[in-house]
């Protein structure tokens, strides 16, 4: 896994870049809301430094013990530290306003 670079070595103007991991498992109608849902959150925003991972737990469970996921569909926001999980399809307005907060994300339209 890639470390962090120290504090002092980004440039203040560089905003830190959001990696995010979505669980999901075939044939869930909740997966696919949170699918969608995680799409139209991000339609609207500059996501020019967002990394999605969208991960089929049915392919492999590669880094869901590390992410320690139980339930799908299960958001990771992996960056920037610390870690946050949002559980569920992201249906809920409340849910949607706190993931914006937590990545720092503007709505562009």
């Amino acid at each position: 896994m890639d470390a962090d670079p120290p504090p002092a070595a980004r440039s203040s103007a560089e905003p830190e870049p959001i990696e995010l991991v979505l669980y999901v498992s075939p044939s869930s109608a909740a997966c696919a809301r949170a699918r969608v849902a995680l799409g139209r959150i991000l339609a609207g925003c500059d996501t020019s430094r967002v990394r999605l991972d969208v991960r089929d737990l049915s392919q492999g469970a590669e880094g869901a013990e590390e992410d320690h996921v139980l339930f799908t569909p299960t958001l990771v926001k992996r960056r920037p530290r610390p870690r946050a999980w949002f559980v569920g399809d992201l249906g809920d307005a409340g849910v949607v306003a706190t993931l914006m907060v937590t990545l720092g994300l503007e709505r562009t339209t």
